[in-house]
This record gives C-alpha cells, sequence and structure tokens, in this order.
C-alpha cells in the first residue's frame, strides 16, 4: 500500500527511496517512522526533513503539532541553516493547502529567526555564503 498513487514517477534521490521503504508497509504509521529517525541524530533529522518537505510539496496534510515537534527537534541538534531553510519551506508550504491555523506557527519562525540570526549575520560580515549548495 503507497501513499501516493504515483510516488514511484516523483520520487528521485536516496532519501525519497528510503521514504518510499517506510510508508509502503501497512502495519508502519510513516508518520511515526519519519519522526524516529528525526530522533536519533542530527543526520537523520536531516533527512526526515528532506522527507517531510517531499511530503508538504505533494500536499498531504501535516499537523502543526508535527510541525512544532520537528522544530523542537531542529533546536535540540542544533540544525544547519540549510535544514532549518527546509524546515521553513515546509511550513510554508503546508500553508500553501491548509493556511487555517497559520497563526500557531509563529513561534517556529521566530524560534528559527531568534537561533539563527547569529550566525547568518557572522557570515555576512565575514563574506561568506549564508546556505549550503
Amino acid at each position: 500500500m503507497r501513499l501516493f498513487s504515483s510516488e514511484a514517477d516523483d520520487i528521485q534521490g536516496h532519501h525519497h527511496q528510503n521514504l518510499g521503504q517506510v510508508i509502503s508497509r501497512p502495519d508502519i504509521d510513516p508518520w511515526r517512522g519519519i519522526l524516529r529517525i528525526a530522533c536519533e541524530s542530527k543526520e537523520g533529522l536531516s533527512r526526515s526533513l528532506s522527507w517531510l518537505h517531499f511530503l508538504a510539496r505533494n500536499e498531504v496534510d501535516i499537523s502543526r503539532a508535527m510541525f512544532m515537534q520537528f522544530s523542537a527537534l531542529a533546536r535540540q541538534f542544533d540544525s544547519s541553516l540549510n535544514d532549518s531553510t527546509i524546515l521553513a519551506k515546509t511550513v510554508l508550504c503546508s500553508l500553501r493547502v491548509d493556511s487555517a491555523g497559520h497563526q500557531e506557527l509563529q513561534p517556529l519562525f521566530s524560534e528559527l529567526h531568534a537561533r539563527l540570526a547569529p550566525h547568518i549575520v557572522d557570515c555576512l560580515e565575514h563574506k561568506r555564503q549564508v546556505l549550503e549548495r
């Protein structure tokens, strides 16, 4: 059982192939699997954020509680600017699908901004690229 009927056509890259394995078994809750991997390590968080972004771009409804859990993990693992940007983009993609209650996510953006501002300012002061490519 697959979450998306056309996911085989849309999924590219190693991370997304792993997601297909996680969500193709009917006895596994995909959200729990994604969150479990995110909790394991900074690398797991990065991988799970990629999956979460893929789901949001494909208009899968993601709960506000899930975003708050990912925000807490980003803070716990002191996520990179790249990962934090993916989280912010994912939230914005999700708001496109369901804009109700978007004000509840304001603390997520405030926390990201407060945590990442020193890094961004440092990169600007030393003329370093802010985002990795």
